[in-house]
Formats: C-alpha cells, structure tokens, sequence
C-alpha cells in the first residue's frame, strides 16, 4: 500500500484517527458500525444490545434475550458504501463488514497522477460475552457484570496491494441499577469500557503493520423512565453523547453529539419496531464532507408475535 494511499483512505473514512502513523493500519472496524449507536453520537459503549453489542461491547452479548439479525446499509461520507450483517444469540455474536470506495485517482509521492484506486476493507466478527456470577467460586457481588471478548479477521486491497490480518479485543459491562437523585429517577444505570486491538496487525506482501489500539468508557442511565441518555469517551480523544426518547412504545426518536478533531458531528435517528421487525435511520453530518446516512432492518426474534402482526397490518392496510 504506497504511503499516500494511506493517508488518502484516512481522510475518507473521517474516522477522526488522533496519531495515525507510518506503521498504523486502517480497517472497516475504525468506523463506528451500526445505526441504532450511530444516531446515538455513537455512545453504544454502555447502551448496545443484541446485534449492536457485537459492534460497540461484546460483554453486553451476555445479557442478549433471544436471537437477533441486523442489516445495515451506510452512504459514509459521500464516498464510501458501508454494509453489515449480524446475527445474536444469549452470549455470542457473528458479523460481517464491509467497507468499500468508487474509484479515485492515485498519486506518486512526486504529485503525477497515477492509476485509479480502489479501496475495500472486511473484517468477520466473532464476540462471546458471559457473566462470571455463574461460576461458584467467584464470590456474589451486589451488581450484574459480564466480559466479553471480539476476534476480527480482517483483509483489505487497496488499488492491486491486498492485506490480511486480525484484531483481538476484551470489553466489560456492569449493570448498576436504579440509583435514586433527588426527586429524579435513574434506572438501568450501566458501565462499559471497551478495548480494541489490544492485539492486532494487517500483513501486505513485503510488510506488516499494526491496527490502532484504542479504549472506551461509556455510562448509561434511563432518566425518568422516559429518556435514555448516554456518554461514551475515547482514549484517542473522541466524545460521543446521546439520548432517545420513545414517544410512543413502538417509536423511538435519537440525537446526539460526536466531537473530535477537527470539529463536531451532529447525529439524527428514529427507530420503529412492530412486534419485533424493527427499522432504523440515521444521520450524521461531517465537517467539510457530506453528511453520512444509515439504514437498517433487524428482527429480534424473542420479541416476534406473527399472530399481532397480522392483526395490526389489517387494520392498517385498506
């Protein structure tokens, strides 16, 4: 991969990397996945549930109800296609994601125009989160906690060069509960901290080179039984803040806040789920580029009632 290259697929995925180096990689996992997290600000950390813990924190697998299947498909940035399928069960997780350009023109180190460049970046995900309360050794604690663990493996072309590697990351969840706050009700308060390629690397032809190691500690906490508001920060710098609301039990309204170098991004989603078929859309706006816009299509399983689906769609449909 010519060094330019690099630098020229780190400015289209406006990941907002802080020290990309000479030796760091870049792969479809340094952009935030999901659409339900990414309408969020992206503060999933301590929020994701089903598919999206297997993008945000794999320990949260562990407290998965049933199975699950997400698909996404993202416009990032104007220049790139984003896509994703997952599945969940109770504690495990599997995923596929892709990232990919048009063509766009290469340059030498000299500034002549070369060949154009293709980029395309996917990586397999495989998560497994677990409670170790259920071990009888371990003593009883007054909270529910978890550890999860993600192997990515990863492969990567850019114009005629391909690469191929993997990233291991470990990640934890606490579950607090209510904590009470004057005349404010907090429930569901949970922690989660996050580390990515703890271990990691992506090996070309005549080199290799390692992936960005990266944490996150995120909070979260239904206020007043109505909004859910959340806070991930990142150890490379970057601020996520978010909050949704469900005006009714069916829909659910996001917004949120992801500020790194240069500037911040303004996040919008809105969620629908009719008896466990559930649809997502979000949007972000980027500083200088064109705004990013996501849509999904889940079904969690556990939550599927055919029978009330059929009776709703006749009253709906002439």
């Amino acid at each position: 991969m010519k060094r330019v290259g690099v630098f020229l697929i780190a400015a289209l995925l406006g990941a907002g990397l802080v020290g990309v180096g000479r030796d760091l990689a870049l792969s479809v996992t340094d952009v935030d996945p999901g659409v339900r997290g990414t309408g969020l600000g992206g503060a999933g950390v301590a929020a994701a549930y089903n598919v999206e813990a297997l993008y945000y924190n794999p320990a949260r697998l562990a407290n998965a109800g049933g199975a699950s299947f997400q698909s996404f498909y993202a416009a990032h940035l104007g220049a790139l296609d984003y896509t994703a399928l997952g599945v969940s069960f109770p504690s495990w997780g599997v995923g596929y994601l892709v990232l990919s350009s048009r063509d766009v023109h290469g340059y030498s180190a000299g500034g002549t125009r070369g060949d154009e460049l293709r980029y395309r970046s996917s990586a397999l995900l495989l998560g497994f989160g677990a409670s170790p309360q259920t071990l009888p050794f371990l003593p009883r604690l007054p909270f529910d906690w978890a550890v999860g663990t993600r192997l990515a493996i990863l492969s990567s072309r850019l114009g005629s060069e391909r690469g191929s590697g993997f990233g291991l990351d470990l990640a934890a969840s606490i579950e607090l509960g209510s904590l009470p706050l004057g005349g404010v009700a907090i429930d569901d308060l949970s922690v989660g901290i996050y580390a990515t390629n703890l271990l990691g690397t992506v090996g070309y032809d005549a080199r290799r080179e390692t992936l960005l190691t990266d944490g996150r500690l995120g909070v979260s906490a239904v206020i007043a039984g109505q909004v859910l508001a959340t806070f991930d920060y990142q150890m490379s710098g970057r601020v996520h803040i978010g909050a949704e609301y469900r005006a009714l039990p069916t829909v659910a309204l996001r917004v949120g806040i992801l500020h790194q170098r240069p500037g911040a991004s303004i996040t919008l989603g809105v969620g629908l789920n009719l008896e466990g078929f559930g649809f997502d859309y979000a949007y972000m706006s980027s500083t200088g580029l064109s705004g990013s816009h996501r849509l999904a299509l889940s079904i969690d399983f556990a939550a599927v009632d055919l029978g009330a689906l059929t009776s709703m769609m006749r009253r709906i449909l002439p």
